[in-house]
């Protein structure tokens, strides 16, 4: 949602939609390098993006220390597709080691506030998956994020972190790569 200053202005994100579902129904993935529940538009956006075609596919990823009730409610309301957050710790000091902030209770509060907003409404759709990226060798704290969020009606999705800027050293270095494909099918605005 970058552009014009910190966030794509509401007419320049309009006009992006527009072209885009020119050409019939299309996914848009509201991040890229930031938190999109910062945009002072957002909601308009989403609402934007599903009146221009119902069919239109809407992802949105979040860290989820924006996602508080108000915004919560209007998410699920706006019928996104699937919101994903990611939380990145099972405890309050891993959290705080990995993302340099002691947010997780909130995060959590806030993850609680969307459950229990989509089971509201009937029929909602939206897919609410918790994304935690660690190392896969790091399996006691993986087995207590899953364990902690079993009981809910989410996706949990463990990831390990990748490199595309070769800073750090393959794990894999036999590994075949692929070049990025976001170039030609999804690129960022």
């Amino acid at each position: 949602l970058g552009g014009m200053g910190p966030y794509a202005t509401i007419d320049l994100f309009k006009k992006i939609v527009d072209e885009a579902t020119s050409f019939g129904p299309r996914n848009f993935s509201l991040h890229l390098f930031g938190e999109p529940l910062l945009s002072p538009d957002i909601i308009p956006m989403i609402k934007y993006i599903k009146k221009k075609n119902k069919k239109n596919i809407i992802l949105l990823t979040t860290n989820g220390v924006f996602l508080d009730k108000e915004k919560a409610e209007k998410i699920i309301a706006a019928n996104v597709d699937k919101i994903v957050i990611s939380i990145h710790g099972s405890s309050r000091e891993k959290y705080k080691e990995i993302t340099g902030v002691d947010q997780l209770e909130k995060v959590e509060e806030n993850i609680q506030n969307i459950i229990e907003e989509k089971r509201g409404v009937k029929n909602n759709k939206t897919k609410i998956c918790l994304r935690m990226v660690i190392p896969v060798e790091n399996k006691e704290e993986i087995k207590k994020f899953r364990e902690k969020w079993s009981k809910y009606p989410i996706v949990v999705d463990i990831r390990e972190p990748h490199n595309f800027g070769g800073r750090i050293k393959a794990k894999r270095p036999d590994a075949k790569r692929y070049p990025c494909y976001h170039l030609w099918l999804s690129p960022g605005i």
